[in-house]
């Protein structure tokens, strides 16, 4: 019996439902438990899960905040400076990010190729802008522009991944300069929530900054095909939704807890209908 804990403020109860649902129908024991923090009570929570579970998920807001709380750091995890999880391994706790893997997984077991000779566009500067930046540059884009409605975070950013990357040219946008860019981007990926409030969806929705026939990646997860996904499906633009990245995050982080390879089109198959089921409800 695996006991894990997702320890968040706000959580995607649908999709860890369905993971744990989907590893008990293939024979993996578990129980999850859901553990609420804020930033004042993360550190003890986080310690308490380390006593009472085998192994722990971290959630928004909190993948940034729980490098700064753990000592055991790989070089991968010193450039994201963004974990998803904590895993156990031999009596020692590692900082992971299984969300990082599986979006290179994800990409490298659909079979087609990403053009890299164009740009890419990552939309958002939080800890999923990070971890999907990280993972398109280790693809082989060598140049990223950075999209963020908030100037300091998306600039500390950059200058963050230039430490780490020589080789690539970063570069700022400011918000308001979403409709000017150049049709330079073969990808764009949207790290931003869908929310009423999000001022830099609406700009995106033109895809005038898109080389085509480009690809448009969406990690909101509710509803699984956003506005976003659906304006490019309308002009035949290929999407990548988050659902289906998680799928593959999702199993990586199986893997390694278990040592079992799991089916991602099995376990998409049941996410997605729950995505949506979900979705309905909020509508």
């Amino acid at each position: 019996m695996i006991r894990w804990a997702v320890l968040a403020k706000e959580v995607n109860k649908v999709r860890f439902d369905c993971l744990s649902q989907f590893m008990t129908s293939s024979g993996i024991e578990n129980e999850l438990t859901y553990v609420s923090a804020n930033s004042e009570t993360f550190a003890d929570e986080l310690q308490r899960c380390q006593n009472e579970f085998d192994q722990i998920r971290i959630g928004p807001p909190f993948g940034e905040i729980a490098c700064e709380h753990h000592e055991m750091i790989t070089s991968t995890m010193m450039t994201l400076k963004s974990a998803d999880s904590l895993v156990k391994q031999e009596n020692h706790w590692w900082l992971r990010s299984s969300s990082f893997h599986g979006i290179q997984e994800f990409l490298n077991r659909r079979g087609e190729s990403v053009d890299l000779s164009g740009a890419l566009l990552v939309v958002g500067s939080g800890a999923a802008a990070r971890i999907a930046c990280a993972a398109f540059v280790k693809l082989g884009f060598r140049q990223v522009s950075i999209a963020s409605a908030f100037d300091e975070q998306g600039r500390a950013m950059i200058e963050d991944f230039k430490r780490f990357y020589f080789d690539v040219t970063f570069n700022f946008v400011p918000k308001d300069e979403l409709v000017l860019l150049p049709g330079i981007y073969s990808v764009i990926i949207n790290t931003t929530p869908y929310i009423k409030s999000n001022e830099l969806l609406p700009e995106l929705y033109f895809f005038n900054f898109l080389m085509r026939p480009g690809l448009v990646c969406d990690l909101s997860m509710i509803p699984p095909v956003t506005p976003l996904l659906q304006e490019a499906e309308a002009i035949q633009i290929p999407t990548l939704g988050g659902y289906q990245f998680a799928s593959c995050s999702d199993l990586v982080w199986v893997n390694w807890i278990t040592g079992k390879k799991l089916s991602v089109d099995k376990y998409m198959a049941q996410l997605k209908p729950a995505l949506d089921a979900a979705s309905s409800e909020e509508d």
